[in-house]
């Protein structure tokens, strides 16, 4: 397993207790060319890796697979999920899916995955080059109904204490490139969209009207928002963002750095 992608999953750091049931392995040479045949299920009691902020990921990965010979990888199919686990300090539940082996193409697909998280559904799919280095993937993924103070919890240490927490739901989609030994320099787009949003003077967005210098940010100033952006390299850049408030309606650009909430 550390030798696909040229090393690259050894390179995640990743750590797991597995519990494997494997009912069915054959070697079969009564047909032409002759194939490995396998089929099971693993059960990961407990996963995380530092590299990709991932934490207590509870779930399973079953299917079949084949290996012909003289082929030089593998096919199968099968589905996978988790009942919980925890990515950028975020709580994800209900993770499914299916996932497919093409040996022709040597991708890995993850299709039709469904989740939740900060009590908003999310739909996704995901594609792996297993053949190239670095493991060259591309994921899209669509949300809705997020809850914006659930999955600011972070950041709501820094409002003052008088400040109200954020509310609000967020849907929008995400769509990103890169490779899995340096996801680091994952690129891509995102669309978000918020509505019934109330957000105070102290949170993120409240201080980048002082940024702007637009005016100084009273309780609740935004009700809607709307943000283009590409993502590179941890870095958001947008080139349009529209907050409506009441009577005001705000459109700018500007560029967030996510590791720090810097804006500028």
């Amino acid at each position: 397993i550390p030798a696909i992608g040229g090393g690259a999953l050894s390179g995640l750091d990743l750590s797991a207790m597995l519990e494997v049931t494997l009912p069915h392995a054959v070697w079969r040479r009564d047909v032409q060319p002759a194939v490995f045949e396998a089929s099971g299920r693993i059960d990961i009691l407990s996963g995380a890796s530092a590299r990709l902020s991932l934490d207590r990921l509870e779930g399973f990965w079953d299917g079949q697979i084949a290996r012909r010979l003289g082929r030089p990888a593998f096919e199968g199919s099968g589905r996978f999920g988790a009942s919980v686990f925890q990515i950028l300090g975020r709580t994800v539940t209900d993770l499914a899916g299916e996932w497919t082996a093409d040996p022709n193409s040597r991708t890995l697909v993850a299709s039709n995955i469904t989740a939740s998280c900060c009590q908003g559904p999310i739909l996704g799919h995901v594609e792996i080059r297993t053949n190239q280095p670095g493991l060259p993937y591309r994921a899209e993924a669509a949300f809705e109904a997020v809850r914006l103070d659930q999955l600011l919890t972070s950041a709501q240490a820094d409002q003052e204490a008088d400040s109200p927490p954020a509310e609000g739901r967020l849907r929008g989609a995400i769509d990103v490139s890169g490779r899995l030994d340096q996801w680091q320099q994952t690129q891509g787009r995102v669309h978000l969209e918020a509505e019934q949003m109330k957000i105070g003077r102290e949170s993120l967005f409240g201080k980048a009207l002082m940024v702007m210098q637009l005016r100084r940010p009273s309780e609740h100033i935004f009700t809607e928002m709307l943000i283009e952006a590409l993502f590179e390299q941890g870095v958001l850049r947008s080139d349009r963002i529209l907050l409506a408030g009441d009577n005001e309606v705000y459109q700018g650009a500007g560029t967030l750095k996510l590791a720090d909430r810097s804006l500028r």
